[in-house]
């Protein structure tokens, strides 16, 4: 298994973007790949439009509405959960937490 790491030095500028043009493109090479974020918060703003986005989480953990995340496995062509994707999803965003 060959794995490699998607960094940026900041939100929003495209991270998730470049994963979906590396997957898509391996994907036309017959590569199986997959795409992971292990840690993202919910209701954050994406550019992709997902469907069955849902802000109702009310706690950390339980949240699967991350547009990062949802794109990541709209991309791929294997058949991936949530979990499997995203091993973290909080419910507040780090944003509001340095607010404070």
């Amino acid at each position: 298994m060959s794995s490699f790491f998607v960094a940026g030095t900041d939100t929003d500028v495209g991270k998730t973007t470049a994963c979906r043009a590396i997957i898509q493109a391996l994907q036309a090479k017959g590569v199986r790949i997959v795409g992971y974020k292990p840690i993202a918060c919910s209701c954050e703003e994406g550019i992709y439009p997902v469907e069955n986005q849902s802000n109702e989480s009310q706690t950390d953990y339980d949240a699967e509405n991350n547009s990062d995340v949802l794109a990541l496995m709209d991309a791929t062509n294997e058949p991936v959960s949530y979990q499997e994707v995203n091993s973290y999803t909080f419910a507040h965003s780090f944003a509001d937490a340095d607010s404070r």
